[in-house]
């Protein structure tokens, strides 16, 4: 199975270009072979081919890029206090949500489907959904009556997982309706509305989206194990078409795939182009290096951190031996196979635990009384000496004590060791993550599964699938506030105002306990309040990003398809240099003596001067020419240069990190700088 981007200069033409195309390598079975034609923004199509056929067809004139279609993977009372937007139930003055609640704002999430029942989704109080919506409610075997003023789509993508599988899906899995529950935890995160909940035990508090007056529409894309690319891209056809504002889109692929493979990638540069801002996930395989996925500098690439709340709870062993547990009781496990879960309850299991080892071991619990299968998760420590009693105990018994809620705990944020990290594989010049933010034990809306007893309808999971949904929403407000800003402009207010200092006023720390680098936090941990006035922004525009493509693959067809991307005819320069790509963030990977790095600014503030601060790498001096910036008017542009030198005989062998903060008194526009000898 492949993706075929390819260009064409009549879009009414296109299905029968696709036609005379599969004909001329498959003329038996050409109907056959299609499984989707992108006729709205993405010029692809995905067909069944056999090997050799696909290659015939990558030398087409018309085929700019040929793929596998891969296999993806998927990926709150207390967060937006946490996060400053309020306080005590009450927002306070300097609070985003003073701003804007993202009214009227369209965010679309691609996942598991969604539990219209939820009450994260009552449309109460709002108004018409707005006019540039071009979408619909569901698919042939949805009449639209589980839609709402507020959950305004439910549709479903397929057919790519079906020729995956080789077998047609049962109807009853055929469904936009999340039976899965990580797609309306992630959308309720996102765009959900107020909802008072009580979660174990905790006093009742108020959940509630980022956003929680914004429009969200789901597109279902997972209906097992994994995500077919091609179904995804499907989705993000329609999502484009549809007129959505915001992608949250958490998933991904194992590693970092080239930008013209990856499905992804190529379907959220059409979105850009629309004005659509994507937020994905960086992957949850941390605390190794170079792990971090969805790499593309035209996305929001999202780490996960924990808040200053803690669920604690102890597991005792009949030893009497009492481990402390790092974490939070999952009352209905989310990581686990639908058929595992039911298995358990059927066999009587009275709770479970997740330990730190290559292989699953059941306990049998004693002691509970709560209705569902009460679950924990143990650190290394904890899980060594459980194995060792398990190992060692002729019938080992244990005991869950009830969950205990901790709330201003510190140091938060702290980075999960989850968190996948760079450095970018794919292009080292690029810092990824871009940003971290809430991800651990996360509590927002699950849906009602009729298998689990007296089930609560909001829980907490941990990934950085539920860190992504929540600078989804932070951007649908950011766009809700400044209409008029690019996503380029977005991503660098979030990236510029986010805090590198945790809740003990010192630096925030990695899982371990050590310093958290760039390479682990990206820009650092969002700060939303900040984010609507950031002063000074780095802009991109689509030729920017083509440029950047241009360097990427210089010598590939893939030129062909940048043609699409643009309203006229575009080629790449004969030089350009990936160093001064106006990102947020500053990579040097190939330091020599001296490397000068040049950025544009933006003003999007109120008249000012601002002048540099830097903090030095270890073994390089820093220079700003010039080192003050005076702005007069909004919209006002200035370049400024960097200029690095190495110290004698101390060029870096290992990556090291710096900072660059342009201040006004009021405005600290910072940037992290990574450099490495080359």
């Amino acid at each position: 199975m492949v993706e075929v981007p390819y260009t064409y200069r009549d879009n009414q033409r296109q299905l029968t270009d696709v036609d005379d195309m599969l004909q001329s390598y498959s003329k038996e079975k050409a109907k056959e072979a299609m499984i989707y034609s992108h006729t709205k923004h993405i010029n692809a199509f995905s067909a069944m081919l056999e090997p050799q056929e696909a290659k015939n067809m990558s030398k087409h004139a018309d085929v700019s890029s040929l793929f596998e279609c891969n296999t993806l993977k998927s990926h709150t009372t207390r967060t937006w206090e946490f996060l400053g937007m309020e306080k005590d139930g009450v927002v306070p003055p300097d609070s985003i949500w003073k701003k804007s609640m993202g009214e009227d704002i369209i965010i679309a999430n691609m996942d598991t489907g969604v539990d219209p029942s939820s009450e994260s989704f009552k449309d109460d109080g709002m108004g018409p959904i707005p006019s540039k919506w071009k979408g619909h409610c569901g698919d042939n075997d949805n009449d639209g009556s589980s839609c709402n003023r507020k959950l305004i789509s439910m549709r479903k993508f397929y057919r790519g997982y079906e020729v995956a599988l080789n077998k047609t899906l049962d109807k009853k899995y055929l469904t936009s309706m999340d039976i899965d529950s990580h797609g309306t935890h992630t959308l309720s995160t996102a765009g959900g509305g107020f909802v008072s909940v009580n979660y174990t035990g905790f006093s009742n508090k108020t959940a509630k989206g980022g956003a929680p007056n914004a429009r969200v529409a789901s597109y279902k894309v997972l209906f097992g194990l994994g995500i077919q690319g091609c179904d995804e891209l499907a989705a993000l056809d329609e999502a484009i078409h549809d007129g959505v504002d915001v992608l949250s889109l958490s998933l991904g692929s194992d590693e970092a795939t080239k930008y013209f493979e990856d499905g992804l990638a190529i379907g959220t540069l059409h979105a850009l182009k629309k004005g659509i801002v994507s937020v994905m996930a960086a992957s949850n395989s941390g605390p190794n290096e170079s792990t971090v996925t969805n790499v593309a500098p035209w996305v929001i690439t999202v780490g996960a951190s924990t808040i200053d709340r803690t669920f604690t709870t102890y597991v005792e062993l009949g030893n009497k031996q009492r481990l402390k547990v790092k974490g939070t009781i999952v009352v209905s496990p989310n990581d686990l196979n639908t058929s595992c879960v039911q298995a358990l309850e059927e066999f009587g299991a009275a709770g479970l635990i997740f330990v730190s080892a290559t292989k699953t071991i059941l306990l049998s619990l004693e002691g509970t009384d709560q209705a569902n299968i009460p679950s924990v998760s143990l650190d290394d420590d904890p899980s060594k000496a459980i194995l060792h009693y398990i190992h060692h105990t002729k019938s080992p018994i244990a005991y869950i004590t009830p969950v205990k809620v901790e709330i201003n705990t510190k140091p938060a944020p702290t980075v999960g060791g989850y968190s996948s990290r760079g450095p970018n594989r794919l292009t080292p010049e690029i810092l990824k993550p871009d940003i971290i933010a809430p991800g651990t034990y996360i509590v927002a809306a699950v849906p009602h599964l009729a298998r689990y007893k007296n089930v609560v309808r909001y829980k907490a999971v941990t990934g950085t699938s539920m860190a992504t949904p929540h600078v989804a929403g932070v951007v649908a407000l950011l766009k809700a506030i400044h209409p008029d800003w690019s996503s380029a402009m977005i991503k660098s207010a979030i990236m510029t105002t986010a805090t590198t200092i945790d809740n003990t006023n010192q630096p925030i720390k990695d899982f371990d306990g050590k310093p958290a680098t760039p390479f682990v936090m990206g820009a650092g941990h969002i700060q939303p309040n900040n984010a609507a006035d950031p002063g000074l922004v780095y802009d991109l525009k689509m030729k920017d990003y083509l440029n950047f493509l241009c360097v990427y693959e210089p010598n590939g067809t893939e030129k062909e398809l940048l043609s699409g991307l643009v309203d006229k005819p575009f080629k790449c320069p004969e030089s350009y240099n990936l160093l001064n790509f106006n990102y947020p963030s500053i990579t040097v990977p190939k330091m020599s003596k001296s490397v000068t790095v040049r950025r544009i600014v933006t003003n999007v503030g109120t008249p000012g001067t601002y002048k540099v601060n830097l903090i030095q790498p270890e073994g390089i001096s820093l220079t700003v020419k010039p080192k003050t910036l005076m702005f007069k008017k909004v919209g006002e542009k200035k370049s400024f240069k960097l200029i690095l030198n190495a110290k004698e005989a101390r060029i870096p062998k290992n990556y090291v990190f710096g900072k660059l903060v342009w201040s006004d008194g009021k405005h600290n526009v910072a940037s992290p700088i990574v450099v490495k000898a080359a």
